[in-house]
């Protein structure tokens, strides 16, 4: 955990807390259910943010996100993910995007150099029409 992040985690049953959150400038992610939330305050905004963007071959679509659902399970119980989903474009069910967002560039060193990650990048790289595109960010305001 980066040095300036405080966690707190509690239970709580929804818009309340949210509208809390909203108030205060706090971030939330929801975790659990009952809904839990995990506030990463002020330094929060020192996250890393990665896009990685797959364009896939039309007839490889289902392999890629059956491929993707165990790298997914396993990336979110990783330390230091925050969040880790595929995201499939609306005007165009070939883009399958990931989202992620982690706790510092150490943990998304990690996840890289993860088991799970490095025996299953060779395979949904099969499925790709071109090369992902990846796209690593920080929030700077």
């Amino acid at each position: 955990m980066r040095t300036g992040i405080k966690k707190r985690k509690f239970t709580t049953t929804g818009t309340a807390r949210e509208n809390e959150a909203i108030k205060t400038g706090s971030k939330y992610v929801k975790c659990g259910n009952p809904v839990e939330y995990l506030c990463l305050e002020a330094g929060g905004l020192l996250t890393i943010r990665v896009v990685a963007k797959n364009h896939v071959k039309p007839e490889k679509v289902q392999k890629f996100m059956g491929l993707c659902r165990n790298l997914v399970e396993a990336t979110l119980k990783e330390e230091g993910c925050i969040d880790y989903g595929l995201h499939q474009e609306l005007e165009n069910s070939g883009i399958l995007t990931f989202l992620e967002e982690w706790e510092d560039e150490s943990s998304l060193g990690k996840h890289l150099n993860s088991n799970h990650f490095r025996e299953i990048f060779p395979l949904l790289s099969e499925c790709l029409e071109k090369e992902t595109e990846v796209n690593i960010y920080r929030r700077s305001l």
